[in-house]
């Protein structure tokens, strides 16, 4: 199936160049909740159709739920609102470029889940264009390097909670929030939040972290301490934490170096 064939009602199509690949962005909305719109990105691989379709079916599966070969009418026909779904799966899909060079892509997809209830979410992800696979955080450390990256996550995200706590104590020994029993109870949730956050099992591997790679470094997102019924209280979000592979050298892989020198 060529790509072009994925274009069908309520579609638009157009080719934007970026570095070593082309990127075929497939814009869709909702034939029945025209609010919901979607942007999906098709990538061309010039000269290599098997590392194409190798990045675009893990796309497609993990983000839309559809198999490339299977399309009846549109792309994102498994996400949104139909007639025996009537509860988009999916909200204004969009995505970002981060890294298109000749050795690897990254990027981010962002959008609205709903199940339950509908919360937003960014996906990311990083491709080696020599075999279109994607790339693993824990390809990129040699075995002395992993446990030392993962007890630096770990502290990392503690360091972060640790000087959220104090400032949230610091607010509470205050004397206009001592004296207001809505706000001093908000704060004190918002501790005991944070507090147990503190508590929880660190990081221990790989297989979940959501992350993508630059030349210089590694970006790591860490989910939120909250659920969704408490995420009012939650001030920090995501914890995003930054690692510059210069710093981490003698810890990398030669896969790693592979990807990020010249």
């Amino acid at each position: 199936m060529r790509y072009k064939s994925l274009v069908f009602l309520s579609l638009i199509v157009s080719t934007i160049s970026y570095g070593q690949a082309t990127i075929k962005e497939i814009k869709g909305v909702d034939p029945m909740y025209k609010n919901n719109k979607y942007k999906f990105p098709i990538i061309i691989v010039p000269n290599n159709k098997i590392v194409s379709n190798k990045i675009n079916d893990l796309l497609l599966l993990d983000v839309l739920d559809i198999n490339r070969k299977q399309v009846k009418k549109s792309i994102f026909e498994n996400v949104w609102l139909t007639k025996e779904i009537p509860l988009p799966r999916l909200n204004d899909l969009s995505y970002t470029m981060i890294v298109n060079n000749k050795k690897f892509l990254s990027l981010s997809i962002s959008g609205e889940g709903c199940g339950a209830y509908c919360e937003y979410f960014t996906f990311y992800y990083s491709f080696n264009f020599k075999t279109g696979d994607i790339v693993k955080p824990d390809s990129l450390f040699n075995k002395a390097g992993r446990n030392i990256f993962l007890d630096s996550l770990n502290s990392k995200k503690k360091q972060i909670l640790k000087s959220k706590v104090k400032e949230i104590q610091d607010t509470l020994s205050s004397q206009s929030v001592r004296e207001g029993k809505e706000e001093r109870e908000y704060f004190e949730e918002m501790l005991s939040l944070y507090q147990d956050c503190l508590e929880k099992d660190d990081v221990t591997d790989f297989d979940y972290l959501r992350f993508y790679i630059t030349k210089s470094r590694l970006f790591v997102s860490l989910d939120r301490c909250s659920a969704h019924y408490n995420r009012n209280l939650d001030e920090i979000g995501d914890f995003e934490l930054i690692f510059k592979f210069k710093d981490w050298a003698k810890y990398l892989t030669p896969y790693a170096h592979s990807l990020i020198n010249e």
